[in-house]
C-alpha cells in the first residue's frame, strides 16, 4: 500500500486585539430607517501588547460585530480579506469585575495588530 499525504496551507491576514474604543458615526438620511439616520461608518480601536491601530470598517461590518455582541474590552479578531469577525472572549483585564460570570477570558494577543496567520 502506499499513502499519499496533502497538507494545505492558507494565509490569511487578520486584525486582532482587544477593543478599546468603538465609535459608530451616523449620518443625517432622509431615506433610511424610522429615525432618518444611516451608518457612515464605524472607528474601531484595537490594542495588543504591542501597539494600538484604529481601523475604519464599512457599514456593513457593524451587523457582524453587533451578530457577535462585541463590546469594550473584547478580545476579537476580524478577517482582512472576507470581513468575517469572530469574538474570542474577554480580555483578562476585566476579570476581577465580578465574582462568578459565564465569560471566558483570554489574554490581549501578542505582536501587532495586523499580523498573517498560516492555516493548515
Amino acid at each position: 500500500r502506499k499513502a499519499i499525504g496533502l497538507r494545505i496551507r492558507e494565509s490569511k491576514e487578520v486584525y486582532e486585539g482587544e477593543v478599546a474604543e468603538l465609535v459608530v458615526e451616523e449620518t443625517q438620511d432622509a431615506l433610511a430607517t424610522a429615525y432618518g439616520r444611516s451608518i457612515s461608518h464605524v472607528l474601531l480601536t484595537l490594542k495588543t501588547t504591542k501597539g494600538t491601530k484604529t481601523l475604519k470598517l464599512d457599514p456593513t461590518m457593524y451587523d457582524s460585530l453587533v451578530k457577535e455582541q462585541v463590546q469594550q474590552g473584547d478580545v476579537i479578531y476580524i478577517e482582512a480579506n472576507s470581513g468575517a469577525v469572530k469574538r474570542v472572549g474577554r480580555s483578562d483585564s476585566f476579570a476581577t469585575e465580578f465574582d462568578l460570570e459565564a465569560e471566558e477570558y483570554v489574554p490581549i494577543p501578542k505582536g501587532d495588530v495586523h499580523k498573517k496567520k498560516q492555516v493548515m
